[in-house]
């Protein structure tokens, strides 16, 4: 069994099946019959597709050799679930050894943040946060955590979350440590996941960082090692306590004039990059593999970037596969649209998955794109063997001609 199928892997770019003509990669498939299956698509396929990965097909072939279109349902890792935020009574203002706090109550809530609603433009506090199930014993949950607000003609920003660990306590007592006066209006809480979780932190081919001083300018071009399905972005900075407008675009052209390359470069996302909160610039999903990130600093000293990440969902294939055959993942195809199927329709919520493995080695059906072998009066080797050839055909045909 296993000579018939390598004989058809061997020959399977010379076969004229009509739905594999004009793909010019596949990759087997080691499918579990009659279960939904889960096929991940690695970042080396997705960068030989189309942009938003019309060209991708399941072709099977069974027994007789005929070959068909398997039904697939296109999906990613994208949280579909809503955050819900709970408005929290405050039930308690008081002042202890000097110090501003509130008591709110939670109604058996998880919660892993905490938003305060702050009446005050301009204000910095260092908190601290404990938790009671009785109002009798509190715990620490967090200590000299800073808070921060100002408005002016360059900027309007406000950090009031408190980001902590998970609880679910009945009682919550925030105090203002620094004996600063701040008027809290209300206070919720959420239970957040973590957003990394569900996304691929893609390679990077590379990124260039120039400071620019008469914009008062940092921008960093950043060049990904594929085209990618990015939804999300992070900066890391070792610089300490900073506030910087933060502006992403992705290049969409670049065209050849006199004195150069121009680039032409799109807005894609923007908000404040501060030494007070860590978070993910996040966008909506867009296909690309380069882009452009400009730090305003104002006045200060442009910022040392020690690292940054580009994310993205992981993107997989759901398909029932009920027929006995061989199937492939063909992909990378100049004409092929986006297909409707009926799961585009039903859809496949709840259904249970199995995850199956693709190959690895990628194969070639359009022998245009394998370019690994030379013209063969290119190839020197080849090249040196035929005069060698002919100098001793010469010679030959001259010794007998001597004789």
């Amino acid at each position: 069994m296993k000579l018939i199928y390598s004989f058809l892997l061997g020959f399977l770019p010379l076969t004229n099946f009509a739905q594999m003509d004009g793909f010019n990669y596949f990759r087997p498939i080691k499918i579990v019959e009659n279960e939904w299956n889960k096929i991940i698509l690695p970042q080396d396929i997705l960068s030989k597709t189309k942009q938003q990965y019309d060209d991708i097909r399941i072709i099977g072939i069974d027994s007789q050799n005929d070959t068909f279109e398997q039904d697939f349902i296109r999906k990613n890792t994208q949280e579909t679930s809503s955050i819900i935020y709970f408005d929290l009574n405050i039930i308690n203002r008081a002042i202890i050894n000097g110090n501003q706090s509130f008591t709110i109550q939670n109604k058996n809530h998880r919660f892993n943040t905490i938003d305060l609603g702050i009446e005050e433009a301009n204000f910095d506090c260092v908190l601290k946060i404990e938790g009671s199930q009785n109002l009798e014993v509190w715990e620490l949950l967090k200590d000299n955590y800073q808070i921060i607000g100002f408005k002016n003609q360059n900027a309007d920003y406000r950090f009031t979350s408190i980001n902590l660990s998970e609880y679910s306590y009945p009682y919550i007592r925030v105090s203002v440590l620094n004996q600063k006066k701040i008027t809290v209006k209300s206070a919720r809480i959420a239970f957040l996941n973590n957003n990394n979780q569900s996304l691929l932190n893609l390679p990077i081919k590379s990124f260039k960082i120039l400071n620019h001083k008469d914009k008062k300018t940092t921008t960093i071009d950043l060049e990904l090692k594929y085209p990618s399905s990015i939804c999300a972005l992070k900066l890391q900075s070792s610089n300490s306590l900073f506030y910087r407008p933060v502006q992403i675009e992705y290049l969409i052209d670049s065209f050849k004039k006199p004195n150069g390359f121009y680039f032409n470069y799109a807005y894609l996302a923007s908000g404040i990059f501060s030494s007070l909160e860590s978070k993910n610039f996040e966008f909506n999903e867009i296909i690309c593999r380069q882009l452009r990130i400009t730090i305003n600093n104002f006045d200060s000293k442009p910022l040392t970037i020690n690292d940054l990440m580009v994310y993205g969902y992981e993107q997989y294939l759901i398909s029932k596969i009920d027929k006995k055959a061989k199937y492939f993942l063909c992909y990378s195809h100049l004409n092929k649209q986006k297909p409707i199927y009926d799961l585009n329709f039903i859809g496949t919520k709840d259904v249970k998955t199995v995850l199956v493995q693709l190959d690895k080695e990628q194969k070639v059906l359009n022998k245009a794109v394998k370019n690994t072998t030379e013209p063969i009066f290119t190839n020197k080797i080849w090249l040196w063997l035929v005069l060698i050839v002919l100098v001793l055909i010469l010679g030959w045909f001259s010794v007998k001609m001597l004789k």
